[in-house]
């Protein structure tokens, strides 16, 4: 069985994170065949900034920055604070607002992870997108699958993200 080690596991699993983020990107098939191109103009990483680790894999649209849709992978240091998803998603939407107000919604949550959208933002750099995130907190960090589509997401889409972020999990 292939398993993604999604966003790579030299950003995902560093002796300092004892965790590894699994996603099995088989079924979503539009992932799988721009991870099956990786002409170059596929995969994006930003590990530059201290705050955040990106790893983003352009699915749809001409370049990497011109993407319709992506999936994200993000890595932010947990704080240990914060123990439980819907703490998490607050503080993680309290802080977002102020640079990008949004609507959000809580699709779902368990003991270990949130899924959550933002849609309706007003800010220039989102505006007009549709985003569906799964933050899945780890021991030291905290993981998020992310769907971004540029205009309005449909309900096959969704679908489908849905069921990729299903099958993340995180593994010692």
């Amino acid at each position: 069985m292939r398993m993604l080690l999604f966003a790579l596991a030299a950003l995902v699993a560093t002796p300092a994170q004892a965790e590894r983020l699994l996603v099995d990107y088989r079924v979503y098939p539009p992932l799988l065949a721009a991870l099956d191109d990786m002409d170059g103009n596929v995969y994006f990483e930003q590990s530059d900034n201290p705050r955040f680790t990106l790893d983003r894999i352009k699915v749809q649209g001409a370049t990497l920055d011109t993407w319709q849709e992506a999936i994200e992978l993000v890595i932010y240091p947990r704080n240990k604070s914060v123990t439980a998803p819907l703490d998490w998603f607050e503080a993680f939407r309290s802080s977002e607002d102020k640079t990008c107000p949004s609507t959000w919604e809580v699709l779902g949550s368990d003991e270990g992870s949130v899924l959550f959208s933002r849609t309706q933002a007003k800010c220039k750099e989102l505006a007009g997108q549709s985003r569906i995130y799964r933050a899945l907190l780890g021991s030291r960090s905290v993981f998020i699958v992310a769907g971004l589509y540029r205009g309005e997401l449909g309900d096959e889409m969704r679908g489908q993200w849905l069921k990729l972020f299903e099958t993340a999990r995180l593994e010692p």
